[in-house]
């Protein structure tokens, strides 16, 4: 049976009283606390006689302990062989040569002496016999002196039962509860201590998990010089230690303490009259947030560790060494106000640098943060790395996810700002003062004055390369719904005011816990524009969805044709829009992928067409979104390029000039039978089929008399392989996206984050006009006012200007057969190119032609307006371009 000996105080936990009258602070450089374990081999005596109730006891004190290597240390040979003769050494009571036992009677009876017992010089534990002790409960009181006889040390523990139950007993005469806990709660976030008379010291029994160990500090206030502390494990081995000649203030570091085991904090007072030792409090006690979705911003926030309360004043004072927070509101338990954005960055760094973690920041032109006020600090350059395990400030999805603290609800509290007053400060209920952190209910998290106190700063982007400096969460002089506010701020507005309550500006701190990899965009030899960036976090695991070119990357002679996993592209293509990435166990970095123009020797110049979105109409939700990448013909198909593909005769007709001029007087199943005939001569797979009374249609030996000129119910219903690499029609958003200049489209205001959303009433391909207004149109298409009149035909292709991507005629000239059927109206909401709705809708017996027409007026040259013909009819007013991967 193991008994752990109480001894419990008024203040709520154990601590144990000690004298060192006396004892030079010189003899006391190597202290650590005394950890007296009596190891009692009990040999009860039998029943009756002399001896009836009684025991033989022979008690044993560690009077050494061994000091705790480093974990750095403890990672070399030589470092351990170091260790192990650091725990031969006297760390404890390195002078003493006699101790000398008391066992008191807690109830009736006298007191049991033991005494000198000679303690060895390289000794580090001492064995005292005690024989014939009565069966009862006793205090314990050990005293060790010196050569002299000079007592050096003294200390007492109550609750020692010997009886005859006992057969062995684990005596610790450090205090602990009887349970083997602390009654230091968990919660307590600092311990007051009490006067410490000279030569006296005071230990506290820390439990597991306790707000005083989470962090990676332990922070003590007011020594003097005379002053020493210790902080040792469960098992005596001395992890920290410091002395008040540090400094008033000195830290004390909790990193290598073991997590789940109770801790053991003496402060010794060695001077020769009664101190008061002030207070112990944490570094930042830290809380973990959990991972998930913020709703606000769409974006996965890994688990990350944040400060149970704002950074206070005394805090920030031990750290930084200033606190100018306003005289009013002076207190060591009151957040600190007053702060620049670079203040709370200062100590983010200096705090991570006492407790050896990575600091964050690198600043320029600051070689150590200044007092307020001074100018230099605004022409100050920072950078962020949140991968490092120090200290900083929230990012905005993180900070907004944190003050939810779990719930849905309008409140993190609830739904009824009634209930406000046991979560927040707030300017009802607060006398306009700011107040100590903790004084009102945390949210889900633990977290407390997530809302009310002081504002707090934030990094205010989720971007941690772009900073844009935010304060959250209100103040105590707002009403209740300012903790939803967030204010986008200079970082320096404490030095400039800025009609704003610059004293009201505090802040919290957290830290990366958890590995997060990132998915990253290259740019790939783009020659414009920029790469998107994934700002959410990622565990393996996870699932990222592929952005879309939204930094409108461009590259002469290339179109963006989304993102591959190899900068060759031999690895995995991935489609913005729907494309998932599963994450492994390594970074992600997406490659763009580019499509280059081509000549063929058939057609002439292939124009690139990137991948991208655009708005079809004046309704926002009426989204386009071209998946996939292709190359379009820069020209219609003149004649010349029909007789030398097919074989076939020129349809001419007297509305065209010469064999440079468009084809004309082809329908639509002329149009795809070209496309066939022409995939096929470059070697390349044919799009379409099609089945004539069950038998498949070979395109190869196929003459321009087979195909029909009345509708044809089975030409009608040709078939499209969308894998093929070879020619076909453009559908119809495809046709559009070309025509309105895609992602290169030069109207000002079109181009949005990488989406078109103003081109959808443009009145001519190519306009850079506001609005759909043509006067410029004839600069670039052939209609009915320049043709007419005189001409009365269609010109040479590639005579008028090109659009923004190096296409001719798409306005004007002839009208083009697209691949679509044709409905009356397009389809409603978001539409991928590559989807059954992408490509055309209603029956079959109409398709869509674009583009206007040599004989059609100026309006009908909008990218956008539609025109029908059965797919049999043919006419000098149509023809067709055609594209291919």
């Amino acid at each position: 049976m193991e008994y752990l000996m109480p001894a419990k105080t008024s203040l709520g936990f154990f601590q144990r009283p000690s004298s060192f009258s006396g004892y030079s602070k010189a003899l006391m450089s190597g202290l650590t606390r005394l950890l007296m374990v009596c190891l009692i081999a009990a040999c009860q005596s039998p029943l009756g006689g002399d001896k009836a109730g009684r025991a033989d006891l022979s008690l044993t004190f560690i009077i050494s302990g061994a000091r705790q290597p480093s974990k750095a240390a403890r990672t070399s040979q030589a470092a351990a062989v170091s260790a192990a003769a650091t725990a031969q050494s006297r760390l404890i009571l390195p002078n003493a040569t006699t101790m000398s036992i008391s066992l008191l009677p807690e109830a009736d009876g006298e007191a049991i002496l033991a005494g000198p017992t000679a303690i060895g010089a390289g000794s580090t534990t001492v064995s005292v016999p005690l024989t014939g002790i009565p069966y009862g409960r006793y205090t314990v009181k050990a005293e060790a002196f010196d050569a002299a006889g000079a007592l050096r040390f003294t200390q007492t523990a109550a609750g020692l039962v010997v009886g005859l139950e006992t057969a062995s007993v684990r005596l610790n005469l450090v205090p602990a509860g009887a349970d083997g806990t602390s009654l230091i709660p968990e919660t307590l976030h600092d311990i007051n201590s009490e006067e410490l008379a000279a030569g006296e010291s005071r230990t506290w029994l820390i439990a597991p998990g306790s707000r005083l160990l989470v962090a990676h500090s332990l922070f003590l206030s007011n020594l003097t010089a005379d002053m020493q502390v210790f902080l040792q494990s469960a098992d005596g081995q001395l992890h920290s230690q410091a002395t008040g000649s540090d400094g008033p203030s000195v830290r004390l570091s909790t990193v290598d303490l073991p997590t789940d085991q109770a801790a053991y904090l003496t402060v010794y007072n060695g001077g020769s009259t009664s101190l008061a030792t002030g207070r112990v409090f944490p570094g930042p006690a830290m809380v973990t947030v959990p991972e998930g979705t913020e709703p606000s911003t769409g974006l996965h926030v890994v688990s990350f560790a944040m400060g149970a309360t704002m950074v206070t004043q005394e805090l920030f004072q031990h750290v930084l060494g200033f606190n100018y927070s306003e005289s009013g509101q002076l207190a060591d338990t009151i957040p600190v106000g007053k702060v620049t954005m670079y203040d709370a960055m200062a100590f983010c760094n200096t705090l991570s640098s006492l407790e050896g973690l990575e600091p964050v920041y690198s600043f320029v032109n600051i070689s150590y943060y200044s007092p307020p006020f001074d100018a230099s600090i605004n022409a100050a350059l920072y950078t962020a790395d949140i991968s490092k395990n120090g200290y900083r400030l929230p990012l905005l999805s993180e900070r907004i996810w944190a003050t939810r603290g779990g719930s849905t609800t309008t409140y993190y509290w609830g739904d009824s700002a009634a209930d406000a007053d046991a979560y927040e400060w707030h300017v009802v209920i607060s006398s306009d003062q700011f107040k100590p952190v903790a004084g009102k209910l945390p949210n889900g998290y633990g977290l407390y004055d997530i809302s009310g106190n002081l504002f707090e700063w934030s990094w205010g982007s989720d971007d941690q390369a772009q900073p844009n400096p935010s304060r959250c969460g209100g103040t105590s002089r707002n009403p209740v719904e300012g903790y939803q506010e967030v204010t986008h701020i200079g970082p320096t507005v404490p030095e400039a005011g800025g009609g704003l309550d610059y004293f009201d500006n505090g802040f919290r701190v957290v830290r990366s816990v958890q590995s997060f990899l990132s998915v990253s965009y290259d740019a790939n030899g783009a020659t414009g524009g920029a790469v998107p960036q994934d700002l959410n976090r990622y565990q393996p695991g996870n699932s990222a969805s592929v952005l879309a070119n939204t930094g409108t990357l461009l590259r002469s002679d290339h179109a963006f044709a989304g993102w591959n996993t190899q900068a060759d592209g031999s690895g995995q293509d991935y489609a913005p829009w729907g494309g998932q990435l599963e994450i492994a166990s390594t970074a992600v970095v997406l490659y763009a992928k580019w499509l280059s123009d081509v000549v063929s020797l058939n057609v002439g110049q292939l124009e690139a067409i990137p991948v991208g979105s655009y708005q079809r109409d004046a309704t926002p939700a009426s989204i386009t979104r071209i998946r996939q990448a292709f190359r379009m013909s820069a020209t219609e198909i003149t004649r010349a390029q029909w007789v030398a593909v097919t074989g076939w005769a020129d349809p001419v007709t007297s509305f065209s000039l010469g064999t440079d001029d468009p084809v004309q007087n082809v329908n639509w199943y002329h149009a795809i039978a070209f496309c066939n005939k022409l995939s096929l001569k470059e070697g390349l797979t044919p799009v379409y089929s099609v089945a004539v009374a069950g038998v498949p249609v070979n395109f190869e030996s196929l003459t321009f008399l087979a195909i029909p000129l009345l509708s044809s119910a089975d030409w009608n219903a040709a078939s499209a392989d969308w894998t093929a690499n070879g020619y076909r029609l453009p559908t119809e958003m495809e046709w559009v996206w070309a025509a309105i200049g895609a992602t290169s489209d030069a109207r000002s205001g079109d181009i949005v984050a990488g989406h078109n959303a103003g081109a959808w009433n443009k009145g001519y391909a190519a306009s850079a006009e506001a609005g759909a207004a043509y006067a410029s149109v004839g600069d670039y298409a052939w209609y009915d006012l320049n043709c007419v009149n005189p001409d009365n035909r269609t010109n040479p292709a590639g005579l008028k200007l090109p659009n923004e991507l190096g296409l001719f005629d798409m306005s004007g000239n002839v009208c083009e057969w697209m691949w679509d059927t044709y409905y009356g109206v397009l389809p409603e909401g978001l539409v991928d190119s590559d989807s059954a709705a992408g490509r055309g809708l209603g029956a079959v017996n109409y398709r869509v032609k674009k583009g206007g027409s040599w004989n059609y007026p100026y309006n009908w040259c909008a990218p956008q307006f539609r025109i029908n013909e059965t797919p049999n009819t043919q006419g000098a007013s149509v023809g067709f371009r055609v594209v291919r991967p």
